[in-house]
């Protein structure tokens, strides 16, 4: 029974052979290569102000969304107390 374990793999293996061989582009245009700068290597020393206070305004939005969605989920379940207690 081993050797029919290795049909599938020997029919991919003469399908693989059966196929045109594909050609292997070379490098990409020059208009499509990356500048070397394009990515800023990061910098080691401290952060600068302008960095400090994206993360900063990062983290406040991210805590007013958290509140705005508390806020929405706490009136959500006001109004189901009231309906309870009307009904």
């Amino acid at each position: 029974m081993q050797h029919m374990r290795m049909l599938p793999l020997l029919a991919s293996a003469l399908m693989i052979g059966a196929l045109p061989r594909l050609d292997i582009p070379g490098p990409p245009p020059r208009k499509y290569r990356p500048h070397v700068d394009a990515v800023p290597a990061p910098s080691i020393g401290p952060e600068t102000r302008q960095v400090r206070r994206q993360s900063e305004r990062r983290a406040a939005k991210a805590q007013r969304t958290r509140d705005k969605l508390i806020a929405r989920m706490a009136a959500k379940a006001w109004r189901r107390q009231n309906r309870k207690a009307a009904a």
